[in-house]
């Protein structure tokens, strides 16, 4: 599985300080990543189990989390602004 995908399920997901900014939800048979915004919450993807290991949703998570500003480190496993 893909680093940023695997760090996603896990629950590492960029914060702005302490509050939790992004948020990912199993479905039956999806992934859905969520920007929590004020007051909504904004659904930004939708992804089944199978496209879990590819390249585009790898490359597609990193460009959305680039848009509000936060990189990974793939080395550190931490998001950096």
């Amino acid at each position: 599985m893909k680093v940023i995908f695997q760090e996603i399920l896990k629950g590492n997901l960029p914060k702005k300080g302490e509050k939790e900014e992004f948020s990912v939800e199993k479905g039956e048979k999806h992934f859905y990543l969520y920007h929590m915004g004020n007051p909504s919450r904004d659904q930004l993807i939708t992804f089944d189990y199978q496209d879990a290991n590819s390249e585009k949703v790898e490359a597609r998570c990193e460009e959305i989390f680039e848009f509000f500003g936060y990189r990974f480190d793939k080395e550190t496993k931490t998001w950096e602004r």
